[in-house]
């Protein structure tokens, strides 16, 4: 017979939803402004014989965009998933908003002062309106899956940290490739 005790009381569940919320709003203010700065690597593979050399192109969005993952299973694990869905929309809303202050007023990499939020700033406000979709939709979608496999590996706790250290493996590897 199992018996379902809460983890965490009613204060703790408060201060967790201020904590997760705030951790959602930076991860994804700090992703779109970052999806603004581009890098590049070069290594000169000629030099070793390679018949070309090798270039990768990116931003350092993502860099910082397997975090979100990140917050999305810390949510789901403290409230479950059907409050994590509402928690997630509910925090895209302020995240949207401070995103689109942050990158306006530090476009390009440099101070702008806070004249430039008179201005409409179409190719900013695109970039938060495409995050904030992109991210409802597929978290939305994500929790279930991810609960379900949480849930049916939840029997082996060794099994059950592996598989969720190498989902973030992945995760990490695929978003910077």
């Amino acid at each position: 017979m199992k018996i379902n005790t809460p983890i965490f009381n009613d204060q703790q569940k408060r201060f967790a939803l201020i904590l997760l919320s705030l951790f959602h709003i930076f991860i994804i203010t700090a992703s779109n402004y970052f999806v603004q700065i581009p890098f590049e690597i070069n290594l000169k593979l000629t030099a070793l014989g390679f018949a070309d050399d090798f270039s990768f192109h990116s931003t350092w969005g993502t860099l910082t965009f397997p975090f979100i993952f990140l917050a999305t299973d810390l949510t789901v694990r403290v409230f479950g998933a059907k409050e994590a869905r509402w928690i997630i929309f509910i925090v895209m809303i302020p995240a949207l908003i401070v995103s689109y202050i942050v990158s306006v007023v530090f476009s390009n990499g440099q101070y702008q002062g806070l004249g430039a939020l008179s201005e409409f700033n179409m190719f900013v406000f695109r970039i938060a309106f495409a995050s904030f979709c992109f991210r409802t939709i597929i978290r939305c979608v994500s929790i279930q899956p991810l609960t379900s496999i949480k849930n049916l590996v939840d029997s082996t706790k060794q099994f059950h940290d592996i598989w969720f250290s190498c989902r973030y493996l992945y995760v990490l590897w695929r978003s910077i490739l």
